[in-house]
């Protein structure tokens, strides 16, 4: 899906230059993560990128753009100065930027609903807790301590589940049911599992908290 874009009280340029690339033109998935990475994170000021608006939708433009989409680029009418920066390489690249962190924020959205919680998914949480508050926008921040949260439920719970004689079951290895599919299954685990009445309560705790840091009830 694509993510609703929330307009934040932070200085965007609005022209007739697309900028480097936009959400409004293109495919699909390179506008998906240049929504998501426009909602949650601040771009370092070292890159010579930022984030604008073109078409009423987020888009990437050179911090010295001119404003005039002089000449035709992919994704629409652009300056030089975006011109140049969507031809950057590397880790200088925007689209490289942009696909890193939209798919982080991406995979962030959809662990609140995942039904189970596999390694891959708390390597993707511990990318967010590497980076600095400063870095995120205010729902960034958000989905940063929802990372935070789901680190600690899924310790707590892989060593809980390998220890029950009667568990969740998963279709993965190393991987635990996600907080709302836990919270579901709570009253039936408690009741097959009376000698581990307390570490299921603690459980439960720490999947409420994964629920809360989001805003969300169950």
């Amino acid at each position: 899906f694509l993510p609703t874009y929330h307009v934040y009280n932070f200085l965007l340029r609005v022209s007739d230059c697309s900028g480097a690339l936009n959400a409004f033109r293109g495919d699909e998935m390179k506008k998906k993560c240049i929504m998501a990475a426009s909602r949650y994170i601040v771009i370092c000021a070292t890159k010579p990128f930022e984030f604008g608006i073109y078409a009423g939708l987020p888009c990437i433009r050179a911090r010295k753009c001119t404003n005039k989409g002089a000449m035709n680029g992919p994704d629409g009418p652009q300056c030089k100065a975006c011109f140049l920066v969507r031809k950057l390489k590397g880790s200088a690249s925007p689209m490289v930027w942009v696909k890193k962190w939209g798919t982080i924020c991406m995979k962030a959205e959809m662990r609140r609903l995942d039904p189970i919680l596999a390694v891959t998914d708390i390597e993707d949480a511990r990318c967010l807790l590497r980076c600095q508050d400063k870095f995120f926008r205010p729902d960034g921040i958000t989905i940063k301590a929802e990372a935070k949260a789901q680190i600690e439920y899924y310790a707590h719970v892989l060593k809980l589940q390998s220890a029950m004689p009667t568990s969740y079951s998963v279709a993965l290895p190393d991987a635990v049911p996600g907080a709302d599919s836990f919270i579901t299954q709570f009253a039936e685990l408690y009741k097959s599992n009376s000698d581990f009445s307390d570490s299921l309560v603690v459980a439960l705790a720490k999947s409420l908290v994964c629920q809360l840091v989001s805003g969300r009830k169950n």
